[in-house]
């Protein structure tokens, strides 16, 4: 049953064209793994609540830098390769679940009279000051010259702001999973493309950061190809364009090859899928020649029809 719903692998896409700089995301996935990174603009979600005055306002969620998937069964993709693109890689369910990947949290994200899906941009708003009211604690702390007991233990200042940075760390995690359920209209557009996630910012006690910063020829190339990605977040919300005004996007991304010590992102690929004959014969010498980087046998290669 879950078949016909649900695909066991999961998939993510990018643009076909140009071609060249198509093939240039294929190799660089499987040669350094997927690029993490964050919406800007009108990418950005946005939830709608009312304040406690009756005006309608709104929030914009800034999330950790991400790589989406999504679960929809191949010979349902008609729709979504005409958003997403026609060139994708596709992993194993169980693969992402090992990498931290977890399903997109789809939200209401317009405000309706006399409902309860209105929830949806006051948790929002609740998340945001969660993180501004643990920011305040050490503050408080130092203020009053306290200290901070956990778990019946006194914590010495490095233990207790190390205990602030996790808490905060994991609000912010969990706002990165969260996804606006809509577009312009309460329509449920965002709903259907039944998005996966691996965000940055995971924190293990068994492995080292499997999440890594870019150099700055990587950066460099990346605006070249995204100019926009060059330049400082930009949100409808004054709080958060005044919070990101001064740091380029590009700063916030970075690629993630696996869990050190184990396979690299390439080695676990299933499938790929390419646009055109002439793709397919460009994939496959490619996939021949590095044949060492692929699992044994290599990946299966598919037109997408």
């Amino acid at each position: 049953m879950t078949e016909e719903y649900i695909s066991e692998l999961l998939f993510h896409f990018w643009k076909e064209e140009p071609e060249d700089r198509a093939f240039q995301i294929f190799t660089s996935i499987v040669e350094k793994g997927l690029l993490l990174s964050r919406g800007n603009r009108e990418l950005i979600d946005r939830f709608y609540y009312k304040r406690k005055d009756g005006q309608i306002d709104f929030l914009e969620a800034v999330q950790n830098a991400r790589v989406c998937f999504t679960d929809i069964p191949q010979d349902k993709f008609s729709k979504h390769r005409k958003q997403y693109g026609k060139c994708a890689v596709g992993f194993s369910r169980k693969t992402i679940l090992s990498w931290g990947g977890c399903p997109a949290w789809y939200l209401p994200n317009h405000y309706r009279e006399l409902t309860l899906q209105n929830h949806a941009g006051a948790l929002v708003y609740g998340l945001a000051d969660a993180i501004k009211f643990i920011q305040l604690v050490p503050v408080l702390l130092k203020l009053t010259g306290k200290k901070l007991i956990y778990n019946d233990v006194e914590l010495s200042e490095n233990e207790a702001n190390e205990r602030f940075e996790f808490a905060k760390q994991s609000v912010l995690r969990v706002s990165s999973f969260i996804k606006s359920m809509s577009k312009e209209a309460d329509d449920h557009y965002y709903l259907f493309e039944r998005e996966w996630r691996i965000v940055s910012g995971i924190r293990s006690d068994y492995y080292d950061n499997p999440f890594k910063k870019l150099s700055d020829a990587e950066k460099k190339e990346l605006v070249s190809a995204r100019p926009e990605w060059g330049k400082p977040l930009e949100s409808r919300e004054p709080r958060i364009s005044a919070q990101f005004s001064k740091e380029p996007l590009i700063e916030s991304f970075c690629f993630f090859n696996g869990i050190p010590g184990q396979e690299t992102a390439s080695e676990r690929i299933e499938k790929i899928l390419v646009p055109t004959q002439q793709f397919m014969e460009r994939d496959k010498e490619y996939v021949d020649k590095n044949s060492d980087l692929f699992k044994k046998g290599g990946p299966l290669i598919e037109l997408l029809e």
